[in-house]
């Protein structure tokens, strides 16, 4: 089963081997439950965020987005969202501020603001969330002020944020993606204008691993 969102084409599933569009609009970020796949999400522009709980047949109840269960802000066009890798009753997504929910699987289900005001600016949003894939403590976040954030007690009512951006290796452009190794928590990978780098360190340092890949935007990045 697969999901996929369209910019200007809805959201479309993969299920049985054919493809169904599943919700309208601009199709952004989907997520389906890794425990449960009755209950997946598809989202819309600014992080409206809705949720099936019948395999993808019906998405009626919206579940995050501005005014939606505490949530006070809107999020950038595309907004990022993940279900938490310890918990699938619980989500991230990332507005303004980065906020949790979790007890997703409840009709009105609510949101608690876990950071504050750490953009430059208050245009700015957040442009990637990655909890480290081997511990789920972990989570990396990239703003579109480019600036970069780690938590290591994300999982706390109250994490605490420390600041990596100085530890870039560009200063001054995007992490436009992030993702950790799935069995070493200290390694972290991240793309910056065309090239992939390295930090075998949480963030500490960086080694450009771009090799020789042609010199286009990248957007994603997944371990094998």
């Amino acid at each position: 089963m697969m999901m996929a969102g369209i910019q200007d084409n809805g959201t479309i599933q993969l299920a049985k081997g054919k493809w169904y569009t599943v919700l309208g609009g601009d199709g952004m970020v989907c997520a389906i439950d890794p425990k449960d796949t009755n209950y997946q999400y598809g989202e819309i522009y600014y992080g409206a965020i809705y949720q099936s709980d019948d395999a993808g047949h019906s998405f009626l109840n919206q579940v995050g987005g501005n005014g939606i269960g505490n949530i006070t802000e809107a999020g950038d066009w595309v907004t990022p969202y993940a279900i938490s890798n310890s918990n699938n009753n619980a989500m991230f997504a990332g507005y303004k501020n980065l906020w949790k929910c979790s007890y997703l699987k409840t009709i009105s289900p609510a949101w608690t603001q876990l950071s504050n005001n750490l953009a430059s600016s208050n245009s700015a949003f957040i442009e990637e969330i990655e909890q480290c894939a081997s511990d789920s403590n972990t989570l990396y976040m990239s703003r579109n002020d480019n600036t970069f954030f780690i938590s290591s007690n994300i999982n706390s009512s109250t994490p605490t944020w420390t600041d990596l951006t100085s530890k870039l290796p560009n200063s001054g452009a995007l992490v436009n993606a992030i993702r950790t190794h799935p069995k070493y928590s200290n390694v972290v990978y991240i793309i910056q204008n065309e090239d992939v780098y390295v930090s075998l360190n949480r963030g500490g340092s960086w080694t450009k691993i771009t090799g020789s890949l042609p010199n286009i935007p990248k957007n994603v990045i997944v371990v094998d």
